[in-house]
Parts: C-alpha cells; sequence; structure tokens
C-alpha cells in the first residue's frame, strides 16, 4: 500500500509480477480525525 494523494482518504494498492508493478484497486481507510 502506498498513499494515493487523490481526492479523499486512502491507499494505493500497487502489486508485482515479474518486472511489472501495476495499481490492483483503492483501499479506503476512515479518516484518523474520525476515528473513535
Amino acid at each position: 500500500m502506498i498513499p494515493a494523494h487523490l481526492g479523499g482518504h486512502g491507499a494505493a494498492e500497487v502489486t508485482r509480477d515479474a518486472d511489472k508493478f501495476a495499481i490492483k484497486g483503492w483501499a479506503p481507510f476512515t479518516p484518523y480525525a474520525e476515528q473513535s
């Protein structure tokens, strides 16, 4: 997972296949300030 500096909160999941990398999907996270 790497931080994704796009609108909203979350991270992009990156996968590796031999010598290639691809973005697998978006991992949404609750903003830290909203957690209780």
